[in-house]
């Protein structure tokens, strides 16, 4: 399986914490939108890597789980920030938190652009 080294620095603030978090009990609440059970567990674990600080911009990246935490970061992103469903005055950690996953979202996609193909 091809692989793409992380490459960027993405700090844990405590939204990423949390929104990585919940990608996880997310992925564990519906493995059977995977392909495969193999790929839900692959994802998990880079999950848990990620949470763990385990991941760093050498670490190499199964292309596939890659791409899986890319959309989910961009999804993120789109939902807390770009799509504007919060108040950056009500909630301003979410909003804050959405476009620091836009921007992680662009670098994200310029590093699986460059190397998945």
């Amino acid at each position: 399986m091809d692989k793409i080294p992380f490459t960027i620095k993405f700090p844990q603030t405590q939204y990423t914490k949390s929104e990585v978090y919940n990608f996880q009990v997310c992925v564990e609440g519906s493995p059977s939108s995977f392909p495969d059970q193999d790929q839900a567990d692959r994802y998990i674990k880079f999950l848990q890597d990620f949470q763990n600080k385990k991941v760093k911009p050498t670490t190499l990246i199964d292309n596939d789980i890659f791409k899986l935490f890319l959309d989910d970061v961009k999804n993120r992103a789109s939902i807390d920030y770009l799509e504007s469903h919060y108040d950056e005055e009500e909630d301003p950690d979410i909003v804050n938190g959405g476009k620091y996953f836009y921007k992680k979202s662009q670098e994200l996609e310029r590093v699986y652009n460059k190397f998945s193909s």
